[in-house]
């Protein structure tokens, strides 16, 4: 397993002792990653162990790897009676496989990515062939973090009375009231009269920042809870089919919730991009940083102070210092127009005030 430098990763102890499956579990912010994988050769008991596996998952997991379980019909919940047992758990453990196009060249779904919050999953597609394998690698992105909800109060400036504003900033005698007063004051006198209108006429609205995706809806979460509900009932002896048919329904809806807030997000013809460059910004995974650095003696440099310093010395390095005698006369054309010299004393300023 390779993580990127500066990734914080922490290594969890396995919670299944297994003989013929080989997995490890990651800590990724607030993500539990397991990673699989299973050999074509291994044993029959190699089925028990990922069941046992799966079933220990929590909240927030995303199981990825190489399972070799041809005989599973993903798209249509069928398997042999070898691998049902699987199956079952994944569905138990609410789990699912996001995983759409074969991952081998003989056409058989072989690697996967079981997750119970694919809303956080943002794409999973193939990455080609590493080396001579015949599988497919495969890319995904994925939403880590758990962003702090906060309640505050803002101006809703679309309900805002503007004829309001208007009124009371036309009866204001601005040439009488900043007859005599500085710059300053000014400023200070205008923005008061302009703050004091905002205030009766502009309400305040509370919003939430953070703790939901901005393609949710409430018809999007009232179909997520029927289907928390159906799962329920389905344990219980309640219809399967109700379930799974709700469960295609989620996944329909989201897919459309996303491609209409994108759709909406580029045609809007307000002037408005910060709701766009916000959407695109979570939508980006990797942040420029600075470093790793080399040194003169080719060390490589990956502490904040250390790269702080080489660049500080580089900087400094190639600094120019200007002389501090006078400034050298510039030599113009002949028939360049000459701009006379301007006068400025105080007295004028004060006048200018």
């Amino acid at each position: 397993m390779y993580g990127k430098k500066g990734l914080a990763i922490v290594k969890v102890q396995n919670p299944v002792e297994c003989r013929e499956v080989q997995y490890c579990v990651f800590q990724v912010q607030d993500i539990l990653v397991y990673l699989v994988y299973r050999s074509p050769n291994a044993a029959q008991e190699s089925l028990g162990e990922l069941v046992e596996m799966v079933r220990t998952v929590r909240r927030d997991c995303l199981v990825a790897g190489d399972f070799n379980l041809p005989d599973i019909d993903w798209p249509t919940g069928e398997a042999s009676r070898r691998t049902a047992p699987f199956l079952e758990a994944v569905e138990d453990s609410m789990l699912e496989q996001l995983v759409t196009f074969p991952t081998q060249v003989r056409g058989n779904i072989l690697d996967l990515v079981l997750t119970n919050i694919p809303e956080r999953v943002g794409e999973v597609r193939e990455g080609g062939r590493l080396g001579q394998s015949d599988h497919e690698m495969i890319l995904l992105t994925v939403s880590c973090g758990v962003e702090r909800v906060v309640v505050k109060e803002v101006r809703n400036w679309r309900r805002a009375n503007w004829e309001e504003m208007r009124e009371q900033l036309g009866r204001v005698d601005w040439k009488r009231a900043m007859r005599g007063k500085t710059a300053g004051q000014m400023w200070t006198f205008l923005k008061g009269k302009i703050h004091g209108a905002v205030r009766k006429s502009v309400s305040m609205k509370k919003v939430r920042n953070g703790g939901r995706t901005a393609w949710m809806n409430k018809e999007l979460m009232a179909a997520i809870r029927r289907k928390k509900r159906l799962w329920r009932a389905a344990k219980e002896g309640g219809s399967m089919e109700d379930y799974k048919e709700e469960e295609k329904r989620v996944k329909r809806l989201i897919r459309n919730a996303k491609r209409d807030l994108e759709n909406k997000l580029a045609e809007r013809t307000d002037g408005n991009k910060k709701p766009l460059y916000t959407y695109v910004k979570k939508k980006t995974k990797s942040r420029t940083t600075v470093g790793p650095l080399l040194d003169d003696n080719k060390k490589t440099l990956t502490d904040d102070k250390e790269m702080a310093e080489e660049l500080n010395r580089f900087f400094s390095s190639v600094f120019t210092r200007e002389g501090s005698g006078e400034v050298p006369d510039v030599e113009f054309p002949k028939d360049a127009p000459v701009m006379e010299r301007i006068w400025i004393t105080k007295n004028a300023a004060r006048k200018k005030d």
